[in-house]
């Protein structure tokens, strides 16, 4: 696995985290924007593995549509 890939996948295991100790304590809205943040790590984490080239972003929908397209 490359660096990168581990170090984005590291990234979205910290959200995870964090939203699990947000969700324990009733806090939904920070819990789901981590959640968010975690899939949007993970799935930067895949195209980087696969090498595929990818403009910077925050959508979820177009990180995945690079992914379907390749």
């Amino acid at each position: 696995m490359k660096d990168e890939t581990q170090i984005w996948l590291k990234y979205s295991d910290e959200n995870i985290q964090s939203a699990s100790i947000l969700l324990e304590n009733n806090l939904f809205n920070p819990c789901l924007q981590n959640i968010q943040q975690a899939v949007e790590k993970s799935l930067k984490a895949v195209i980087i593995e696969l090498s595929l080239e990818f403009r910077r972003t925050h959508s979820i929908r177009e990180l995945r549509k690079i992914l379907m397209e390749s």
